[in-house]
């Protein structure tokens, strides 16, 4: 299983755009807290005192944008290739043929994609607590572990994201149209939550964020434990209905 992980993780990576991205997503980080500094600098020029406040511009600052735009298209684009492409071009022959069930080439090819999702937000987790600490936004252990946190949190609803983008993989041959699909879902979801608002707490891409739950002001037990069990239950039912129509698929 860990050999049919790693092989799919340098199939990734041999796709230069996924390191250009995380490249992007680098820059963008150290732009975010470049920005913060000199907009808290000028106003302290204008005010005639130095500020105390961050600006916003903490560690996360680059986080809620990562999590809604850059990094679900990064999964988009990850399970397209890893699933669809190769069902496509019949690479996935080469898989096929070594000794391993299918439904752990499907967790492995999951995993995969996981694991550049992880190393994306370990990157901007990163160089966003090295210019905090150099700009004085982490001052305190409790700033640093609470954007550790952050991080770390945002990976549970980035996999179920990946879960159900695989879902959708397996169901068309064409990899142009399923990056259509994945986003339109995405965007209709969103549009959905804010038309229907009772739909809000239903729908699992309103839980890109959810760092926000358990990093500001917790809200009830039962609110908090009734939304584990929804992205739970969208997590089996996706890892499930992949699995299954990985095993049917045909070469």
């Amino acid at each position: 299983m860990t050999a049919a992980v790693k092989n799919e993780v340098i199939k990734l990576f041999t796709h230069k755009k996924y390191i250009v991205f995380m490249v992007i997503g680098a820059v963008f980080s150290v732009i975010v807290s470049f920005l913060g500094n000199v907009i808290k600098t000028g106003l302290s020029s204008v005010l005639g005192q130095t500020l105390s406040v961050d600006m916003g511009f903490t560690p996360t600052a680059a986080l809620p944008l990562s999590a809604n735009i850059l990094l679900p298209l990064l999964i988009f684009m990850g399970v397209s290739d890893l699933f669809t492409t190769e069902f496509a071009d019949l690479t996935i022959k080469a898989s096929l043929i070594r000794p391993i069930h299918r439904a752990k080439l499907y967790l492995a090819k999951v995993f995969a994609v996981t694991f550049y999702v992880a190393l994306y937000l370990g990157v901007i987790l990163v160089i966003g607590l090295v210019t905090g600490l150099i700009s004085g936004a982490v001052r305190t252990p409790r700033a640093f572990f609470t954007a550790i946190a952050a991080y770390a949190l945002t990976l549970v609803p980035m996999f179920i994201l990946i879960l159900f983008s695989s879902v959708i993989s397996m169901l068309f041959k064409s990899s142009t149209l399923v990056m259509f699909l994945l986003i339109f879902s995405l965007l209709f979801l969103g549009a959905v939550s804010l038309i229907i608002p009772r739909a809000h707490d239903l729908l699992f891409t309103n839980y890109l964020l959810w760092y926000n739950l358990w990093l500001g002001s917790l809200p009830s037990f039962t609110r908090l434990l009734n939304i584990c069990l929804i992205l739970f239950g969208y997590g089996a039912a996706f890892a499930f209905g992949g699995m299954v129509l990985f095993e049917r698929r045909d070469v």
